[in-house]
């Protein structure tokens, strides 16, 4: 695995890209420096065991967790740090208008730091649970949910797609359809490779190796069934394939294609996934409503909220996504059920 958790002093950080560091010394506290290693500070003696621990964390992890660290050491943080200190940094992130999910994943990255360099952590401290309660309370916790995109928005954002150049249409088409069909996250997506793919008597089964819920690499499968007409994102899947002449079984499944509607031979990554789906809902003015907020999640959320409507149960429900929890798919099919209650007047 390439190793992502790299020193965060000052300002700065090692390329992601980056796949070797010399061990580093114990941190000594410093203006500009939180932490040389938020979630891996080891010693020369552990250098071998090194790899191992940088891979304890997901990537995202890390890469939240270095951010939370260039913030805090802009600000003159250090660690160890004290109680009052945080406190004025909490405050400094809320009246920065920072959601609470952010400042929470703030607070989270500093224990974390003083965590592995053996230090006191004020997070625990009073002070600083009375200065969370009170941002929670004044800011207000509530996320910002992805729009979900349904049936009727996917069937247009199809048509559109269509009218493109035809390797990037085919591109779109097979990513919108297997998208909404797997439910996958978009992370997912940028990592099937055609090894993933097997074709079934009545669909095709999708093995995904890790996801954001299964880092230990268990592996889990979806499964796409065949559907009407154009629509049919196992059609769809076979098309692009042979349009982009993927037949390696190690060659990544979605690419991306340039201007000229030449395919590249790099991996679409999960923030190009990202603007596939956003430059398809232009496509159809749904960024017209200043209410919605369209992603490449709005894809997963809308196949649960599809499938809600469609009166499929959270069991199966959760089957498709991968969810662990039924409160997680409560959070799409509340809306639904809500907006089914009839009116009493």
């Amino acid at each position: 695995m390439t190793k992502k958790s790299a020193s965060v002093t000052g300002a700065k950080t090692t390329s992601a890209n980056e796949s070797t560091t010399k061990p580093p010394a114990r941190l000594k506290p410093a203006k500009n420096a939180l932490a040389e290693r938020v979630l891996t500070a080891v010693s020369v003696d552990l250098a071998e065991a090194e790899p191992y621990i940088a891979a304890s964390h997901a990537p995202a992890t890390v890469r939240a967790y270095a951010n939370a660290a260039r913030d805090f050491a802009n600000f003159g943080g250090t660690i160890p740090t004290t109680a009052e200190f945080l406190c004025r940094y909490l405050a400094h992130c809320a009246n920065r208008k920072l959601a609470v999910a952010t400042i929470e994943l703030r607070l989270t990255a500093i224990h974390a730091a003083h965590v592995e360099l053996n230090e006191r952590t004020p997070v625990e401290s009073r002070i600083v649970k009375r200065t969370m309660q009170g941002i929670r309370r004044t800011v207000g916790g509530r996320q910002k949910a992805a729009t979900p995109i349904l049936k009727e928005d996917l069937l247009h954002m199809l048509l559109l797609a269509s009218r493109q150049e035809p390797n990037k249409a085919a591109r779109d088409t097979c990513l919108l359809l297997v998208g909404f069909a797997s439910a996958c996250r978009r992370s997912e997506l940028a990592s099937v490779r055609l090894r993933d793919i097997a074709k079934v008597t009545n669909g095709v089964e999708i093995f995904l190796p890790v996801s954001k819920t299964d880092q230990q690499k268990n592996g889990r499968v979806v499964f796409l069934p065949y559907a009407a007409g154009n629509r049919c994102p196992v059609k769809a899947l076979d098309h692009w394939i042979a349009v982009a002449n993927i037949t390696e079984p190690d060659e990544f499944v979605f690419r991306a294609v340039n201007r000229h509607d030449q395919i590249s031979t790099k991996p679409l990554s999960a923030k190009g996934v990202s603007i596939v789906v956003k430059a398809s809902a232009n496509r159809i003015d749904l960024f017209d409503d200043e209410s919605h907020r369209y992603s490449a999640h709005g894809l997963r959320s809308g196949f649960v909220t599809q499938a809600t409507i469609s009166g499929f149960q959270a069991f199966q429900i959760k089957e498709q996504t991968g969810h662990k929890s039924d409160a997680t798919v409560a959070r799409y099919t509340r809306v639904v059920n809500r907006r089914k209650l009839p009116s009493l007047l």
